[in-house]
């Protein structure tokens, strides 16, 4: 999402060079310092615009695709449970897939298969524990 962003953002600006290029360029032929005035502010107004429309876009984005499907659009048949930090760039996940349950580990190098439960075991995920109860 953030790319495409900076896409559309440095595709405005391109666009808007090129408005103020002709402009300029008309402004050249006699069409005075007035025309060159009214179309560079109409080219910052478009900027604006364009501007506006994608924080407008974004911000509904983050707003309404959180009500979709934890896997995704397609719902991909993988459903995180749980995560936990357990230290710098290190994580435990507990994976949901096919109706199997996996414990993986997770570090920045690579991803390890820790426990695949059967249907006898219950997982139970427990609460964030913060670290103000411990005071």
């Amino acid at each position: 999402m953030i790319t495409s962003a900076r896409h559309n953002v440095c595709g405005c600006f391109a666009v808007i060079t090129v408005l103020i290029g002709a402009s300029v360029a008309s402004a050249e032929d006699g069409g005075g310092t007035q025309d060159l005035f009214a179309s560079s502010l109409k080219a910052l107004g478009a900027l604006v615009l364009v501007l506006a429309l994608i924080f407008i876009a974004a911000w509904l984005v983050k707003r309404y695709l959180k009500f979709l499907p934890q896997g995704g659009i397609r719902g991909d048949g993988i459903k995180v449970i749980a995560v936990r930090a357990i230290g710098p760039k290190r994580s435990i996940h507990i994976l949901e897939v096919g109706g199997k349950k996996f414990l993986v580990g997770s570090t920045e190098s690579s991803v390890n298969l820790l426990k695949e439960f059967s249907e006898s075991d219950r997982v139970e995920v427990l609460p964030e524990r913060s670290d103000f109860e411990d005071k």
